[in-house]
């Protein structure tokens, strides 16, 4: 009788972990709040004017855009006909890094093959 008692153990423990399963979506569930989910930007879009500009095939485009806030958004990429022009979009980056990293995309304009013609916008003139 003495070795089943290992086994019985191991039932009992298995039946109550089981009643614990069970249980817990129904708690979860009984919850009224649930936490608020933090509210997020609307994404930046870039004006008609400069999409369609940047949008020709083989045109290579960065346009800084200043936000209301004060930070900037860097759209680059390499127009493929689309409107808007499909690239990289960089949100909430202070005048510093908005003009280091359009500095940036402009040296790799000038070696990328992709590259007939370009398009660019500074911070200080959009």
């Amino acid at each position: 009788m003495i070795p089943h008692f290992p086994v019985v153990a191991m039932v009992f423990a298995a039946m109550s972990l089981s009643a614990c399963t069970l249980e817990m979506p129904q708690a979860l569930q009984s919850h009224p709040q649930t936490p608020a989910q933090p509210q997020q930007k609307p994404q930046p879009v870039m004006p008609d004017a400069i999409a369609a500009s940047a949008a020709k095939a083989g045109t290579c485009y960065a346009y800084v855009q200043t936000e209301a806030d004060g930070s900037a958004t860097l759209f680059t990429g390499v127009g493929a006909g689309s409107v808007p022009p499909v690239g990289q979009v960089k949100t909430d980056l202070s005048p510093a890094r908005a003009d280091a990293a359009y500095a940036k995309e402009l040296e790799i304009m000038k070696i990328n093959p992709e590259c007939l013609s370009t398009y660019t916008v500074p911070r200080q003139h959009a």
